[in-house]
């Protein structure tokens, strides 16, 4: 029984064997035309994806090409410049010289659920824009309501954005990015419109900046009025305000001495601007014990008068003209207007700083801008008596040769402010100006350069030196060489030696009868136009000795 049991089973293994033996081949050939299938499955799929993504890949490059040949003849992009570096030019052309004319900190940070559109007004700066809006209206064109929708954008943007000044102790000041009280329109007088009527070459008398268009403006950047079109009722009027906005703008960002005062708008000129003066005087006080102290005419208390004094204001004006043919505004005006901008805005800048920290209304040869020769009558430096005015013309015991720069030159000149150097005892109240030259000096002092002197502010560690006795200090590249004696000499060689101030900011005011403007206007009779930048203020002091000065110091 057993030995039937063992040729049973051994007969099935042996079916089973040939069974395996012939379905084999049919299984593999199976699974082989099966991996084949899905593998040609897999590569049909790849080629179609490759055939969809060429596709799309040539019409994105078709795309990118009409676009850079759009942008080239827009911007005029020489042909040497690589396609991939057009937005660099572009940004390099539409950017400030030097310095950025718009701070990219303290802007508001993008949303990024918002869905941006781009459009042919990308690229430019807001000035250039709205100057080019105002350069099109001059030479008879008419601006599309596109381009003035653009502007509109614009002035919306800017309303929500804010500004970063160090213009406090070297900390940082958060103002927001339209200063409204700047560009408020400025009325004149009627002894003003008759002077400016007067004199030959005068300035335009009306502000560029209407009371409408100032109004207008506020509408449009607050997003209540959504009227844009020329042709409307709302109009244009308001494209000057955002461009001297924007102008403005430029100038606070770029002028380091300006920001350092307080600063108000001149209701007349001139304008008297009453100030304290002698505090009342502090008396022992006895006991009232007798009935005749109650009397009027005999009190317990001593009088005394609270002085007043007054600052008269008297604004300057500083300006420039230049002009430009229609065919320069025909041939693509766009790469011409950063030119503008730069030449102007920062050119403003600069000059308020210079003026401020140099001027001098002397016009005969002993004056401090020009010694030895007479200053031209157009010398911009005649607007008003400056900060070294003062120490080295009208308060002149304010004023040290120093020589050696040395540490000690820094306490010695706080000292001269007031009597025994009661105005330079609180370091919040001072901030130290100078030239290049001096700073370079200052940096290499040995109680500054090295860690154990200076701890981590070491100048040796990080280069800087932004302060020193806990006031702050400001380089100007407008204020100038000088010759020994601190006068800035007519004959160039000579202007050699740096110097430096101390300044008590209380002391010190800055009045404006009518902030920075620039405009557009049409030359009749001919094929040009202008643009005229100006500007009127004056500097005014509490009283004398609130600057002092160190000079003659070697650099």
């Amino acid at each position: 029984m057993a030995e039937k049991e063992k040729e049973i089973t051994e007969d099935v293994i042996d079916v089973d064997a040939k069974i395996a033996d012939a379905v084999a081949p049919a299984v593999a050939a199976a699974l082989k035309a099966d991996r084949e299938a899905v593998a040609q499955a897999e590569a049909d799929e790849k080629e179609a994806a490759k055939a969809q993504l060429d596709l799309l890949a040539n019409a994105a490059t078709e795309a990118a090409t009409e676009a850079n040949a759009e942008m080239r003849e827009r911007f005029g992009v020489p042909e040497d410049v690589e396609d991939d570096k057009l937005d660099e030019w572009i940004a390099g052309q539409n950017k400030a010289k030097g310095r950025p004319l718009a701070p990219s900190s303290g802007a508001p940070e993008a949303d990024s659920t918002r869905i941006s559109v781009g459009s042919e007004f990308d690229h430019v700066d807001t000035f250039d824009l709205a100057l080019r809006y105002e350069t099109m209206k001059t030479f008879g064109g008419q601006p599309s309501d596109r381009f003035l929708g653009a502007l509109a954008d614009r002035a919306q943007k800017m309303a929500g954005e804010e500004d970063t000044l160090y213009i406090k102790n070297g900390q940082a000041v958060k103002v927001p990015a339209i200063d409204w009280a700047a560009v408020k329109p400025v009325p004149l007088t009627t002894e003003e419109l008759r002077a400016e009527n007067g004199r030959p070459g005068a300035d335009k008398t009306s502000d560029v900046i209407s009371k409408h268009g100032y109004e207008q403006f506020r509408k449009v950047a607050q997003k209540t009025e959504l009227m844009f079109s020329t042709d409307a009722g709302f109009g244009d009027e308001w494209v000057p305000t955002l461009m001297n906005a924007q102008l403005w703008r430029t100038v606070r960002l770029n002028a380091a001495v300006l920001g350092l005062f307080e600063q108000f708008e001149m209701p007349s000129q001139p304008y008297v601007l009453p100030t304290e003066s002698t505090d009342p005087t502090i008396y022992k006080v006895p006991e009232a014990t007798a009935q005749s102290q109650m009397a009027a005419t005999a009190p317990s208390f001593i009088d005394s008068k609270i002085g007043t004094a007054a600052i008269t204001f008297s604004a300057g004006k500083m300006g420039a003209l230049s002009y430009w043919s229609e065919e320069q505004e025909e041939d693509g005006i766009i790469a011409f207007e950063p030119q503008i901008r730069d030449q102007y805005g920062l050119a403003i800048a600069h000059g308020i700083d210079e003026i401020l920290i140099s001027g001098d209304e002397t016009t005969a040869t002993a004056n401090i801008v020009n010694d030895g020769a007479t200053q031209a009558a157009t010398s911009r430096f005649l607007v008003l008596d400056g900060l070294r005015h003062q120490p080295l013309v009208t308060t002149t015991a304010d004023k040290r040769d120093a020589g050696a720069l040395t540490i000690d030159d820094f306490g010695a000149t706080a000292a001269l402010l007031g009597t025994a150097g009661k105005w330079g005892l609180n370091p919040a109240d001072l901030v130290w100006l100078m030239d290049g030259g001096v700073w370079h000096k200052a940096r290499l002092l040995g109680e500054v350069l090295t860690q154990d002197k200076f701890g981590a502010m070491a100048t040796v560690f990080n280069g800087q030196l932004g302060s020193l006795f806990g006031s702050p200090i400001i380089v100007s590249e407008n204020y100038a060489l000088t010759a020994a004696d601190g006068n800035i000499d007519n004959s160039g060689g000579s202007n050699t030696k740096g110097s430096f101030l101390c300044v008590n900011k209380r002391f010190v005011k800055v009045g404006w009868r009518r902030r920075p403007r620039i405009r557009v206007e049409r030359l009749p009779f001919s094929d040009a136009a202008y643009i005229v930048g100006s500007a009127r203020f004056d500097i005014g002091f509490k009283e004398a000795g609130g600057v002092a000065a160190s000079y003659n110091v070697t650099v």
